[in-house]
């Protein structure tokens, strides 16, 4: 008799792929704010957009209330407020500067620069027509631009380029006919004329250069005080000649990813006092032997009056209260505007408002319909945001202690834990409010899972799973096995919903943690169908469990010690009683189909290979696995963020999993934390380190 011929597995061919235009869904995190003069209000800097607002006196104190907002179309690298307070500006990371009319809320943009900046400073002259405009970017650094506002006329100052390592800073000089031109070595941190580029006053002591990153001119201008890790040094404004030194470090640099504040330092309006702003970054020059903080001193005595440790978040602008010279007000890169009495003895630090901060961390889950995404948030809550809403997409905000959002399929539900009550929230999203309260709420992010039919909910409770059926709430099953001392860090369910999979781990940290299959039977109960081992199941990047599209099989990981020689692929088939197949020295990505499955070894040559699970014969592809990718098996592809120069990691590439063929670069200009896809492949999404949430709606040609 004839016999079938067994034939290698086959990659599908490269599909073709129409990127649509970027955008940001919510404006991101907040980077940059500035007090208007006189505190009428602020001026804040997100990572795609500007916000004006209003500060308001009430009967119960300050409130901030916001005037308007305008999308960007590039990440914000700097951020200034003209000296009157009626404009602000934005220098982008594509080159661009942005500037914003307070009063009517129009936007003009000039182009300024080369794209691809990666750090920009820009300072308005003191008649508030003029931008100094300066960034680096790959492999270099710029001249100093200046910007005629609103006419658009575009200079050079000459011999005024920087070096692509030093962070640029410009400040104008009291008269306007100056810049600053930063430095870290010699020949120094020095203003230039505006007509010759030659030095006219240099920031030095003796042979020592002062840094350029924390600088304030005193009222009239006679005087400049220079910040760094030693304290403030105060310069005179013409020959340089030092004045006198104030006690107490002044951080020099702000922590990643915020850019530099225009002004770290700053004087009242009489001069009699200077504060300068604390940061969690790095200092200035020689590390400092003190915490960062917030500090303020008396001019004619150089008398530190008083400080304020920094923490636990970035702050981004002070300002000296118009009405109190004792009272300095603070904005922090988590939303709070505060008040410091300093003046008085001890006095604490009040939380006059809390402005939402909307800022996602990585993983996102996104509802099976790919029509929304859902998030824990960095300083604590969850949101949820609209995909496919436009500019100002809706997001939905849940505050703390709510966490750890998961979708139903068409994302219209979501199940948030309450850890505090030791209970899930299930919400229905349209209408704004709870549905169930269900018991059990430790859990990963990753840890809860509606079934394909949204008929089911599986979600972690401690070490156990627990399955309700929806929408009653009615619990069908607790399902355990698990280590007591771990949580259920990981919930998959087969697109047939008849079976189901689950990891239990300890959250971030390496430990041996189980994986168990699940299958329903025909009379309604849950059966244990296998089970695996890992070390990688408290972290949320692997892929630690597959289901085949027709639910038959299941792939998981199995990695008893974190050595690439140790790691499986086990292949279980849960419609025959046969022993798994181990695939060795491999990990996890997917199921291309039925019967032929993704993997790539765990260490070597890391091309993808697929492998026919019947026959066992595999054949290797082009594309790699070099990290930080996220799969879509059903149109051969993979997005990861960008390796090739000239903007590594600020872009993604979109790569076809058999050819290894780069089918679109997408530019994002920020650097990218994790990439991935509406389950039905018709959006990419990016999230950034300064907390943008980047869409990109895609056309896929059969």
């Amino acid at each position: 008799a004839p016999t079938a011929t067994v034939t290698a597995p086959a990659f599908p061919p490269s599909p073709g792929l129409l990127p649509g235009p970027a955008a940001p869904a919510g404006r991101g995190g907040l980077l940059a704010a500035a007090f208007l003069p006189g505190g009428r209000g602020l001026v804040l800097g997100w990572a795609h957009g500007l916000a004006w607002l209003e500060i308001h006196p009430t009967d119960r104190g300050l409130e901030l209330r916001e005037r308007g907002y305008r999308a960007l179309p590039a990440p914000l690298l700097g951020l200034a407020v003209s000296p009157t307070g009626e404009q602000a500006a934005a220098v982008l990371a594509d080159g661009q500067v942005a500037v914003l009319t307070l009063a009517s809320g129009e936007v003009r943009h000039y182009a300024v620069t080369a794209p691809a900046a990666y750090a920009c400073g820009l300072a308005w002259s003191p008649r508030g027509d003029t931008l100094a405009v300066q960034c680096i970017g790959p492999a270099r650094g710029d001249p100093l631009h200046l910007l005629e506002v609103p006419g658009g006329r575009l200079s050079t100052l000459p011999n005024s380029r920087l070096p692509a390592t030093t962070l640029p800073h410009p400040l104008w000089a009291p008269d306007g006919r100056a810049v600053l031109l930063a430095a870290l070595a010699p020949p120094c941190p020095r203003f230039l004329d505006l007509t010759t580029g030659e030095p006219r006053l240099t920031l030095q002591t003796d042979s020592t250069c002062l840094p350029p990153y924390a600088l304030a001119w005193s009222p009239g201008g006679r005087a400049l005080a220079v910040g760094d890790a030693h304290g403030v040094t105060l310069l005179d404004g013409r020959s340089g000649a030092v004045l006198g030194h104030f006690e107490g470090a002044v951080a020099g640099f702000s922590a990643p990813p915020f850019p530099l504040p225009a002004q770290r330092l700053v004087y009242n309006a009489r001069g009699t006092r200077l504060a300068a702003l604390g940061s969690l970054g790095l200092g200035a020059g020689a590390p400092s032997p003190e915490p960062p903080a917030t500090r303020v001193w008396e001019v004619s005595t150089r008398r530190l009056l008083a400080s304020l440790p920094v923490g636990p978040h970035e702050p981004l602008a002070l300002a000296f209260d118009p009405a109190d010279d004792g009272v300095l007000w603070l904005f922090y890169a988590d939303g709070r505007f505060t008040r410091w009495p300093y003046a008085r003895r001890n006095a604490a630090e009040e939380v006059l408002y809390r402005w939402p901060v909307t800022w996602p961390q990585a993983p996102l889950v996104i509802a099976a319909d790919g029509r929304r995404a859902a998030a824990d948030l960095i300083y604590g809550g969850a949101a949820i945001w609209t995909l496919s809403a436009g500019e100002e997409a809706p997001v939905l905000r849940f505050e703390a202690p709510l966490s750890h959002p998961v979708l139903n399929p068409p994302g219209t539900q979501a199940l948030l834990a309450h850890p505090p009550s030791g209970t899930s929230l299930l919400y229905a999203l349209e209408e704004g409010r709870a549905l169930l309260s269900l018991p059990g709420a430790a859990r990963g992010p990753l840890g809860a899972a509606f079934s394909p039919d949204g008929q089911r909910l599986a979600y972690g409770d401690g070490a156990r799973l627990r399955v309700v059926r929806l929408p009653e709430g009615r619990e069908e099953a607790v399902l355990t096995g698990f280590p007591a001392d771990q949580v259920i860090t990981r919930v998959v369910w087969s697109p047939d919903g008849r079976a189901l999979a689950a990891a239990s781990g300890l959250e971030g940290q390496e430990a041996l943690g189980i994986l168990r299959v699940w299958r329903r039977s025909a009379g309604e109960t849950w059966q244990a169908v296998g089970e695996s081992h890992s070390v990688r199941t408290g972290y949320t990047d692997p892929i630690l469990i597959a289901f085949s599209p027709d639910g038959r099989r299941v792939a998981l990981e199995y990695l008893p010690v974190f050595e690439a020689s140790a790691m499986r692929v086990r292949v279980l088939d849960l419609a025959a009683a046969t022993p798994p197949r181990l695939l060795e020295e491999h990990a996890l990505v997917g199921w291309l189909d039925a019967r032929h499955l993704l993997t790539y070894p765990a260490q070597g040559d890391l091309r993808l290979t697929l492998w026919d699970v019947v026959s066992g014969l595999a054949v290797v592809g082009r594309a790699a696995a070099l990290g930080g990718e996220a799969y879509l098996p059903a149109r051969a592809a993979l997005a990861r963020p960008s390796a090739d120069r000239p903007n590594p990691g600020r872009a993604v590439d979109v790569i076809a999993l058999g050819s290894g063929e780069r089918l679109a670069r997408l530019e994002v200009g920020a650097d990218v934390l994790w990439v991935g896809w509406t389950p039905n492949g018709e959006r990419l999404l990016a999230l950034t380190a300064t907390g943008a949430l980047i869409t990109w709606p895609l056309t896929w040609e059969e």
